[in-house]
């Protein structure tokens, strides 16, 4: 819910990681896409009152999210690994997330280029990636 997303994720995560690499810099921008959540007035104004500036996301273009591409290579790392139970499920989880190279969201979000690119010459429609 917003509540949980505006006291716990943007406050607990995104704050603290966005001043380890920016420090008090505003020159960063978070992307979201349409969820409920990142729209709700409570997420909004938490936003705002924080001076976090947001990317206008489109609708429908799952495709073009480059988080996406993310959770496909958590979801195949922690399938390989099989887990059994709760406990498995949730070691596998942050040993795989623990495990991703930090450079790997640079290098999804300088796609988002080529990602735009292609949705202008599909109008819009499906794309690979």
């Amino acid at each position: 819910n917003s509540r949980f997303l505006c006291n716990e994720i943007y406050k607990n995560a995104l704050l603290p990681t966005v001043r380890i690499h920016f420090g008090r810099r505003r020159d960063w921008v978070l992307v979201e896409d349409n969820d409920p959540k990142h729209r709700s007035n409570i997420s909004i104004e938490w936003k705002q009152q924080h001076h976090v500036t947001t990317l206008p996301w489109p609708s429908h273009s799952p495709d073009a999210n480059p988080i996406e591409n993310l959770w496909s290579l958590l979801k195949i790392k922690i399938a390989s690994r099989k887990p059994k139970t709760i406990k498995d499920l949730k070691r596998a989880i942050y040993k795989e997330w623990n495990d991703l190279p930090t450079d790997l969201a640079p290098k999804l979000g300088w796609s988002m280029k080529n990602r735009v690119d292609d949705l202008i010459q599909s109008s819009g429609e499906y794309i690979l990636y």
